[in-house]
């Protein structure tokens, strides 16, 4: 057995580990981290899947870092709701802020790899989102991110600062900014097949981002349940069914239907549990 074969069963075993300690965790203590503890194993674990395929290949290795910052967000929150005092909150949340802070420019970046632009500006304005988000992590260690944290029914969550704030339309603006990427890439699009795979990942971003910025609402003082970690396991199964069944990112996988359709109903029928 070669060591890749090693790697790939020792990353399997630690993240099953990982999962049932998880599972035990939010069972025990809060059921509402559940979502994002699942949200993070699956996002974990198709970045690496798909930067297995080809390490060389800059669309791989952009979505990996996307996949890796979206898992290190959703366990920011896991932490989150199972905190036992503010002050655990506070230093959890410095560390694993990390991943939300650097979501916009990581998204930005696989878009740009994925549309395989070529355009300077966009380059430009992909070192700046890099730059905020960098300045974001100094201003977040240093304390200036929240005034405080907030224990609700389903944990705790921070009492943004006017930098929340910014942070929130950094993430407006750049998110936007790719979106709009793709959808003039879609435009320009003259096969039915490329088409396709910029439709789905369209929808998997549009649906992702549309219920994952329910995490916001309370800082405007819209009181609404927190439904970001469900929309971004809906991302996610967009995103593995698109490659399943149109390739996405040219990744080709030989799979019954059988198994595709028994993986959605599964994934519908958990999701469906969940919001319950």
């Amino acid at each position: 057995m070669n060591l890749n074969n090693y790697l790939k069963k020792g990353f399997v075993f630690v993240v099953l580990i990982v999962f049932f300690v998880g599972v035990y965790i939010a069972i025990s203590i809060n059921v509402h981290s559940l979502p994002s503890l699942i949200a993070a194993i699956i996002n974990l674990s198709l970045g690496t899947f798909v930067y297995i395929k080809d390490t060389k290949n800059r669309v791989n290795k952009t979505f990996a870092l996307l996949s890796f910052y979206i898992a290190i967000w959703n366990l920011d929150v896991f932490g989150l709701r199972n905190a036992p005092t503010e002050i655990f909150a506070l230093y959890w949340a410095r560390i694993f802020r990390l991943g939300m802070l650097f979501m916009p420019p990581a998204f930005l970046h696989f878009v740009i790899a994925f549309i395989r632009s070529k355009n300077r500006k966009e380059r430009k304005i992909l070192y700046i989102a890099y730059t905020i988000s960098f300045a974001l992590v100094i201003l977040s260690l240093m304390g200036y991110f929240e005034t405080g944290f907030i224990k609700s029914t389903w944990g705790y969550r921070p009492q943004g600062s006017v930098v929340y704030k910014l942070y929130m339309w950094n993430f407006i603006i750049f998110i936007s900014y790719g979106i709009l990427e793709i959808f003039r890439k879609y435009r320009r699009a003259e096969s039915s097949f490329e088409k396709n795979q910029l439709r789905y990942f369209f929808i998997a971003v549009f649906v992702g981002g549309l219920v994952g910025s329910t995490n916001f609402f309370h800082n405007f003082g819209i009181k609404i349940y927190p439904m970001g970690n469900l929309g971004n396991i809906a991302y996610t199964s967009i995103i593995a069914y698109a490659i399943v069944r149109h390739q996405l990112m040219d990744i080709r996988i030989v799979i019954r239907k059988s198994v595709v359709y028994g993986s959605l109903t599964a994934a519908i029928a958990g999701g469906y549990f969940l919001i319950l």
